[in-house]
C-alpha cells in the first residue's frame, strides 16, 4: 500500500504491507460509522475514533461534529468502563485499585501501550472516587467527562467537587495524530484496503476483503476476480471466476461451459446499512462475569471487520456455524446450492450508518460488477438510518421527496454497472417499534434496564436511533409513520419506474412476521435481537431472514434464478468445495 507523500501516516515505511497494518495500533483500522449502541462511540458523520473504552482501554473520543451534548460520546464511554470496572471488582473479590492495576493485561498485545497511557492519566481518580462507593455516573461527572447531571446511567451524579486532584486536560490528546488521519482517510473509503491488482476484490478476509466480497484468487491480475464471465477463447485453465472450476473434459470442452454455460449463473449482492453488514459485539465484551484474559483475543479482527460479521449475515454469510455467533443461513448459501457456478460470488456493499444518500453519494460506487459480471440479485436494504439519528426531532429524517431522488440515483447507477438479467429488491424500512416493545424492561448486560440505556444515550443525544429507542410512544408511532411514508416511496417506484439491466420488485422488511413466527414456536422474541445494543437483528434474525428471502426468491421470482444446476453434483465431485473462501 503506498504510502503518502505527506507524513500523516507515519513517516516510514515507504511501503505499508498488511503486516506493518497489523503493527498499527488497531483501532485505527476501521471507518467509524457505527450505527449500534455503540454509535456512543462511533456515530454516523459525528464520531471519528474508535473509543477503545468500550473494550476497558480508553477514556477518549474525537469528533468530526459535535459528539451529543452533555459530554456525548466521551461520557457514554466512560460511564460504560466505569461501570464495568466496579463490575469486575465485584465479581473477581478484588479490590478497584488491583483491578484498575491489571486492566491493561485483558487486552491483546497490540492495544496494551495506549490503555496504559490512559490509566496513568485517570487510573487514580477512578479509584479514589470508586473506593468511597460512588458510582460510575459520578466518577464521569467528577472527571469532567459528563457535564450534564440529567444524564444519567443508573441514578443522578454528585456534582460537588470531591476529587483531591481532577486530572487536566482531553483524554482526546493523548491520541497520536497519525491515529487520527488514517481514520479520516478510512471513513470515506469501503473498499478493500489490500486490492494489489485494483479489481476491487481482495486475498484478505478482513479490511473490507474476502469477508465482505468473494475473495480474489489471484490479485496479481485484474482480469481475475469473482462474478467475471469467462469469454471464449481464454485459456480453460484459469480460474477467470474464482469459482474453483477450471480444466478440460476429456474431449476438449472446457469444464467451466460443461458445466456452468447456459445455467444462469447469477451473484448475490446486498447494498445496506449495519443490519446488513451484521453488526454484532460479543455479550461478554461487556459482561463482567464472563470476562477472561482470553475474552479480548480476537478483537484486532473485529476491528478489522468493523465489528460487522457479514460472512454470517443473512444475505451474503458464507461461514460454518461455528465460526458464527450462531446457525447461519443466508441468500448466498442458497444461491450457491441451487447453482454451485455462483461460487463466490457475493457482494456485501454495507456500511454502518448508511442511508439512501450516503449509498448513493459514495458507498454504492465500492460495488465491483461491471457489464462483464454475471447478473445478480440485488437487494436495496438501507432499513434504518433514514429514520434513525441522534438529533431528538423528526426534522432530521430522510425526506419522501429526498428518498426518491437518492434512490432512482441509485438504480441509475446499477443499470449503468449490473449485467443484464439482474433483479433489484427494494427492502422497506423496518417496523422498530418491536425493539422497545420487546427489550424495555429487558436487563442489558451492563445491568439496567435497556429503557435506561435508551434514555441514557437520547439525553446525551448520541443515541444511533432517537426514533425507535425510545421510551415515548408517541415519538415511536411517528417513526413509524414516517417509515412508512418512506417505503410507499419505494412501493411508487417500482410501481412507475423501469430500467434495462434488471426488473425490480419491493417486499416489506420482515421483522413483524419472523417475531410473529418465533413467539408463535414458544421461543423468547428477544432472541431475535442483539443483546448488547438492543437494536439490530441478531445471529437468529438473519439465519430466519436468509430463508425468508430464498423462498421469496424461489416461489415468486423463480424465472429471475432459472432451474436448479443439473451439474451441481458433478461439480462437487471434480472440485470438492471448489476452492472454499
Amino acid at each position: 500500500i503506498p504510502a503518502p507523500d505527506t507524513c500523516t501516516w507515519r513517516c516510514e515505511p515507504s511501503l505499508l504491507s498488511y503486516g506493518d497494518l497489523r503493527l498499527f495500533p488497531p483501532f485505527i483500522l476501521l471507518p467509524l460509522h457505527f450505527s449500534s449502541i455503540f454509535s456512543t462511540v462511533f456515530r454516523f458523520a459525528s464520531m471519528k475514533l474508535l473509543f477503545v473504552a468500550v473494550f476497558l482501554a480508553a477514556l477518549s473520543t474525537s469528533t468530526v461534529h459535535a459528539g451529543g451534548t452533555g459530554g456525548g460520546t466521551e461520557c457514554a464511554a466512560c460511564t460504560l468502563v466505569v461501570n464495568l470496572v466496579e463490575q469486575l471488582a465485584q465479581v473477581h473479590s478484588q479490590s478497584v485499585d488491583a483491578v484498575v492495576e491489571d486492566l491493561c493485561s485483558y487486552l491483546p498485545k497490540d492495544f496494551t501501550d495506549f490503555c496504559d497511557s490512559v490509566v496513568q492519566k485517570y487510573g487514580k481518580s477512578v479509584i479514589e472516587l470508586l473506593e468511597k462507593k460512588e458510582s460510575a455516573d459520578t466518577v464521569c461527572h467528577q472527571l469532567g467527562m459528563c457535564t450534564d447531571p440529567q444524564c444519567f446511567l443508573r441514578a443522578p451524579p454528585k456534582t460537588a467537587p470531591l476529587l483531591s486532584e481532577r486530572p487536566e486536560g482531553s483524554a482526546s490528546s493523548l491520541v497520536p495524530k497519525w491515529i487520527m488521519n488514517l481514520i479520516n482517510r478510512m471513513a470515506e473509503d469501503h473498499e478493500p484496503v489490500e486490492d494489489l491488482d485494483h479489481d476491487l476484490y481482495s486475498s484478505l478476509m478482513t479490511l473490507r476483503g474476502g469477508n465482505w466480497r468473494g475473495r480474489d484468487c489471484d490479485d496479481f491480475v485484474s482480469g481475475i476476480y469473482p462474478s467475471r464471465q469467462r469469454t471464449a477463447n481464454e485459456d480453460p485453465y484459469v480460474d477467470w471466476n474464482c469459482n474453483g472450476i477450471k480444466g478440460r473434459d476429456s474431449d476438449g470442452t472446457p469444464l467451466e461451459d460443461k458445466y456452468c454455460k447456459d445455467t444462469k449463473q447469477m451473484g448475490t449482492v446486498i447494498l445496506g446499512d449495519s443490519a446488513a453488514a451484521h453488526f454484532h459485539v460479543p455479550p461478554a465484551y461487556l459482561n463482567a462475569s464472563a470476562i477472561t484474559k482470553e475474552t479480548y483475543n480476537g478483537l484486532l479482527d473485529l476491528l478489522e471487520m468493523e465489528f460487522d460479521w457479514p460472512q454470517c449475515s443473512s444475505t451474503t454469510g458464507f461461514e460454518s456455524d461455528k465460526k458464527c455467533p450462531g446457525p447461519v443461513s443466508s441468500l448466498y448459501l442458497r444461491m450457491r446450492e441451487h447453482n454451485r457456478c455462483n461460487h463466490r460470488d457475493y457482494e456485501n456493499i454495507a456500511v454502518n450508518g448508511a442511508r439512501v444518500g450516503s449509498m448513493n453519494s459514495s458507498i454504492i460506487r465500492s460495488l465491483a460488477r461491471t457489464k462483464s459480471s454475471s447478473p445478480a440479485v440485488v437487494l436495496h436494504a438501507l432499513i434504518g438510518n433514514d429514520v434513525c439519528s441522534p438529533h431528538k426531532t423528526f426534522d432530521h429524517m430522510t425526506k419522501p421527496e429526498d428518498m426518491r431522488a437518492s434512490v432512482m440515483a441509485s438504480l441509475q447507477y446499477l443499470d449503468e454497472n449490473l449485467a443484464e438479467g439482474s433483479h433489484v429488491f427494494l427492502v422497506g424500512l423496518v417496523d422498530g417499534r418491536v425493539l422497545f416493545d420487546t427489550m424495555h424492561n429487558r436487563i442489558h448486560p451492563v445491568n439496567v434496564t435497556y429503557t435506561k440505556v435508551y434514555d441514557f444515550l437520547n439525553c446525551l443525544s448520541i443515541s444511533p436511533c432517537w426514533g425507535w429507542m425510545n421510551s415515548n410512544d408517541t415519538v415511536r408511532e411517528g417513526t413509524y409513520q414516517h417509515a412508512a411514508a418512506l417505503n410507499n416511496v419505494y412501493k411508487e417506484i417500482v410501481a412507475t419506474e423501469s430500467f434495462s439491466s434488471f426488473t425490480m420488485s419491493y417486499f416489506d422488511y420482515p421483522i413483524r412476521e419472523l417475531f410473529d413466527q418465533w413467539k408463535a414456536q414458544g421461543r423468547d422474541p428477544a432472541e431475535l435481537i442483539e443483546p448488547v445494543d438492543g437494536f439490530h437483528p441478531s445471529q437468529r434474525s438473519n439465519m430466519l431472514i436468509g430463508e425468508y428471502v430464498w423462498n421469496l426468491v424461489r416461489t415468486n421470482f423463480s424465472s429471475v434464478i432459472g432451474p436448479e444446476n443439473p451439474n451441481n453434483d458433478a461439480i462437487a465431485q471434480q472440485f470438492g468445495d471448489q476452492g472454499g473462501y
